[in-house]
């Protein structure tokens, strides 16, 4: 039902992208990945090459791909890029780009470009005046304590364990957070069954 939505209104891309997460927590990877490449596609003819949807698409494909455990960080930098292009017209948060991108290289054992994203995101919520995203300031602190050895520890207000137990908490956080963030909540956080 989900796939059958309209296609020309911006919802039948947020429909298969639903869709394809759906999927995925069941293990069909394989058909999650195709269905965010069919909502990339149904957002790029919607509205171009650049534009926000079109980059949160193209960041949903890239997530989808990394669990699938094919090389997503082509996706991610574009995504990252296209947001940072949208940006200079209006304002966004590039956090949205930032985290999964830098998520994705701790992951890889990249903190040296992993650590300056997430800075960068770490920043843009602190200069914000109303950031109301529950996931990312512990998801960032998360990340970084994983990168230790290359991030001294932000000002953030929040220590390691309530980033876990805040992470731990959420409703539905297992979905929220990214696939390398959901491998630190059980090996930096224990085992105890996350949202």
């Amino acid at each position: 039902m989900l796939a059958r939505k309209r296609k020309d209104n911006g919802q039948g891309a947020h429909d298969l992208q639903n869709l394809a997460t759906a999927v995925g927590l069941q293990g069909r990877h394989a058909e999650a990945v195709q269905l965010q490449r069919s909502a990339v596609e149904l957002q790029r003819a919607r509205e171009g090459e650049s534009s926000a949807a079109t980059a949160v698409a193209l960041r949903e494909l890239a997530i989808a791909e990394e669990v699938q455990g094919t090389d997503p960080e082509p996706r991610y930098r574009a995504a990252l890029a296209m947001a940072e292009t949208v940006g200079k017209t209006r304002e966004i948060p590039l956090r949205g780009w930032q985290v999964p991108l830098a998520a994705f290289l701790v992951g890889a054992n990249r903190c040296e470009e992993a650590v300056p994203l997430l800075r960068s995101a770490l920043a843009g919520m602190n200069a914000a005046a109303n950031t109301a995203d529950p996931v990312a300031r512990p998801q960032i602190l998360l990340l970084l304590d994983a990168c230790s050895a290359l991030a001294s520890p932000p000002a953030s207000g929040m220590s390691l364990v309530d980033a876990c137990e805040t992470l731990r908490e959420l409703p539905g956080a297992v979905v929220d957070v990214y696939p390398t963030t959901r491998v630190l909540l059980t090996t930096r956080c224990g085992s105890r069954r996350i949202g």
